[in-house]
């Protein structure tokens, strides 16, 4: 009973202490119609073969706040760092699919940002 009361202890100062830090390190991500607007850019310039060309996007987000879209071939990416999410987008992207594409880009972004901070606690 008393190693238990120990465990719960210790389980319970790691809950609070993962709260803290969590309240004290949020990831800043772009608004969605920012990545939106970038990926309406991209889809505007979207070259190729085929019925309705496509390109791969990506979002960096950066510890900092900073952040980008990336197109195009993600072999030629360099800088690794920071939290990313990925997509397609085509020729005749929406602006209502460029949100959504947006919003879901940002959620990938958080959800690597939240895996990370798990494994180094």
């Amino acid at each position: 009973m008393k190693d238990q009361r120990g465990v719960d202890q210790i389980l319970t100062e790691w809950e609070e202490q993962d709260q803290r830090l969590a309240e004290a390190r949020k990831l800043r991500v772009p608004k969605p119609k920012e990545v939106a607007d970038e990926l309406m850019a991209i889809a505007a310039e979207i070259e190729g073969y085929g019925d309705v060309p496509e390109t791969d996007v990506r979002l960096q987000v950066m510890d900092n706040g900073s952040w980008s879209v990336h197109s195009g071939d993600a072999s030629y990416d360099t800088d690794h760092r920071g939290y990313w999410g990925a997509s397609t987008v085509d020729a005749k992207l929406s602006k209502k699919d460029a949100m959504e594409i947006a919003k879901d880009l940002i959620d990938q972004t958080e959800d690597q940002y939240a895996q990370s901070a798990r494994r180094n606690r």
